[in-house]
């Protein structure tokens, strides 16, 4: 339970945190802020996984609906795009 307290608070300070202080600080523009933002939660969530798969608190039983509902947006969204055709 404290891991997931701990990796939750790191997910949210990402977004919380660090976008206002690259805009007050270090004279980012707000739309680099929040790609940075970005950046860093997709690292905090890899880093979540990472440690959730290490100590066995993963459910699996989810994952192949999942892997499929993106999988299935990926290729629609590539091919409105045009850039493959299915």
């Amino acid at each position: 339970m404290r891991i997931k307290k701990v990796c939750k608070l790191c997910i949210d300070i990402g977004m919380l945190v660090i976008t206002p202080m690259l805009i007050t600080f270090c004279g980012f523009t707000a739309y680099e802020a929040v790609g940075i933002a970005l950046a860093s939660d997709v690292l905090a969530s890899a880093v979540t996984a990472y440690t959730y798969g290490k100590n066995k608190n993963l459910d699996r039983s989810y994952a192949p609906f999942f892997q499929e509902s993106i999988l299935g947006c990926s290729a629609d969204l590539l091919a409105r795009a045009g850039v493959c055709c299915f």
